[in-house]
């Protein structure tokens, strides 16, 4: 993310990350308040970020961090740099497929948790 040109990407897309379940593990987690920072920094205004997850650890934790960084944002009274999705757009508009890691995962019991923020600008 670090070699991509400011404002260049519509939408950035991750789809099962690594968990890292145990607490002690956290700061293993892909997404974290800088990770968050170079995402933005990539994204056009109005662009989204997507993501795919079957672990609800992993998807408690990211709104907890998206939710961190909004409120650093207003708090220096910027306006609000993310807002989550109420509706997810349809996953076959953007995560058409199922890798063979999801539907593993489907067979196991566990269901894909999808999640969508818009970036609105600096």
């Amino acid at each position: 993310l670090r070699f991509l040109p400011p404002s260049s990407i519509d939408n950035i897309y991750l789809t099962f990350p690594d968990p890292w379940p145990k607490n002690h593990q956290s700061p293993w987690r892909v997404i974290q308040e800088d990770t968050l920072e170079l995402i933005r920094s990539a994204l056009k205004p109005g662009g989204c970020f997507y993501l795919a997850t079957d672990s609800t650890i992993f998807d408690e934790w990211s709104r907890k961090v998206f939710d961190i960084v909004n409120a650093k944002t207003t708090s220096r009274g910027s306006v609000q740099h993310w807002e989550e999705m109420d509706v997810c757009p349809s996953r076959e508009d953007w995560l058409p497929v199922f890798s063979k890691y999801e539907s593993k995962g489907i067979e196991k019991g566990r269901y894909t948790i999808c999640r969508c923020w818009k970036y609105h600008g600096r």
